[in-house]
């Protein structure tokens, strides 16, 4: 048996199954969860797209130095956007003590931007 493979897709299903349908197992941990598998399809994504457009950018280990590198090679408003969702997610899933974990309209809000976003990343990047 081999194992399935893990594409931004299936990693925003996952996300979006955990925001509508929590385990029980997961108690208050959901959100956090929804949010680092949400921020980690973006991240997979943007990797599949940088090893096509421009290999060697896609290996820097640094995510806000690919983030800078997006306004060069795509839409400036579609790279703004992801840099925008990939900062609300990184700060989701890396609260403070203090913090308040986001909503479920907010990692919904959050996933249908990812996915639009993979979406204008050209063919490869969102499908399975």
């Amino acid at each position: 048996m081999t194992p399935a493979t893990v594409t931004p897709t299936t990693l925003l299903d996952a996300a979006c199954a955990v925001v509508t349908n929590p385990p029980e197992d997961l108690r208050t941990r959901w959100p956090r969860v929804a949010s680092l598998l949400t921020r980690q399809a973006l991240e997979l994504g943007l990797d599949a797209y940088w090893s096509t457009r421009r290999p060697g950018v896609d290996e820097c280990h640094s995510m806000r130095a690919k983030m800078l590198c997006l306004p060069t090679y795509l839409d400036r408003s579609v790279a703004l956007d992801a840099y925008q969702v990939w900062t609300q997610l990184s700060r989701a899933c890396h609260r403070g003590s203090y913090d308040l974990d986001p909503t479920a309209d907010e990692l919904l809000s959050w996933q249908s931007s990812v996915r639009t976003i993979l979406g204008e990343l050209g063919p490869g990047e969102s499908a399975d």
